[in-house]
């Protein structure tokens, strides 16, 4: 039997509590690869916000490449732990709590946003919620950069898969998407990681008028 995508099932909020306060199989107490090249290729610029930055490793490389980023989390220990990281490189002021779908709440707005593993954990009715959320912050033709399992992962564990039309379908009416690559998002658990995608979307309109 051919396993698609929509085989996966969400993964209810409470079990990130409880996995932050256990055992996280998706930090590997480093930036993501595919997140330091977009640095290395110059395409992050502007006022960054992460977006569920867990341990907030994303947060405290891009701060130490003299960027101006914060990170969000909706679960209080992840960051907790981000801001202890923090503190042992000398940075401050980096984390705060909130929930990814509710930065309509926020009174800053941002050039880029990143999102490390959030989006593939949502139900159909979150990511609309994640789309109108991620839009609502983002300065006029912002970027939002999306690292996610994708659909070609055929491993039996870790969360929901995306598949490029599902991307496209949520996103083309109100965004640009520039591109959708194929990479690999490293895991502690599945061991080796998973096939995934990096996608860069631009926001289209006016923010005051979404």
């Amino acid at each position: 039997m051919k396993i698609t995508a929509d085989d996966w099932k969400p993964i209810p909020r409470f079990i990130f509590h409880l996995l932050y306060r256990l055992y996280v199989p998706w930090d590997i107490g480093r930036v993501q690869p595919a997140v330091a090249d977009l640095h290395e290729r110059g395409e992050l610029s502007g006022r960054i916000l992460d977006v569920g930055c867990g341990f907030g490793e994303t947060t405290i490389y891009l701060a130490h490449k003299g960027y101006d980023v914060r990170g969000i989390d909706l679960v209080p220990a992840a960051i907790n732990k981000a801001r202890s990281n923090a503190l042992e490189k000398g940075l401050h002021d980096l984390f705060f709590v909130h929930d990814a779908l509710r930065l309509d709440e926020l009174t800053d707005r941002f050039d880029t946003l990143i999102d490390v593993g959030l989006f593939h954990t949502l139900s159909d009715r979150d990511r609309r919620r994640y789309e109108t959320s991620v839009y609502s912050v983002l300065k006029e033709s912002g970027r939002l950069f999306m690292l996610c399992f994708s659909s070609l992962y055929a491993g039996f564990l870790g969360p929901r898969r995306v598949s490029e039309s599902a991307i496209y379908d949520l996103f083309a009416p109100s965004w640009k998407i520039e591109y959708i690559r194929q990479t690999r998002y490293l895991a502690r658990f599945p061991r080796g990681g998973a096939d995934a995608w990096l996608v860069c979307m631009s926001r289209i309109g006016n923010p005051d008028a979404a």
